[in-house]
């Protein structure tokens, strides 16, 4: 081959492995992102289950303490 074959072929193969490396790169930062969000929706999942878990006790103690006034001993 001669010498501008060789300088277009190493060029275009620069090129090519630059594009394979900013694939990669963006293939790498989609995971963080990934994970970020799942661990905003597991905090707010878990606000949501501690609202829930307060607001039963609050309304079984509502019904069991308005019962303890009726019995006597």
């Amino acid at each position: 081959m001669d010498a501008r074959a060789k300088s277009t072929i190493n060029g275009l193969l620069r090129r090519f492995k630059l594009k394979d490396d900013e694939h990669l790169a963006e293939l790498i930062e989609v995971p963080d992102v990934h994970v970020e969000a799942t661990r905003k929706a597991k905090e707010e999942a878990r606000k949501w289950k501690m609202c829930c878990v307060f607001l039963l006790l609050y309304i079984f103690h509502r019904i069991f303490s308005s019962g303890e006034k009726e019995v006597e001993i």
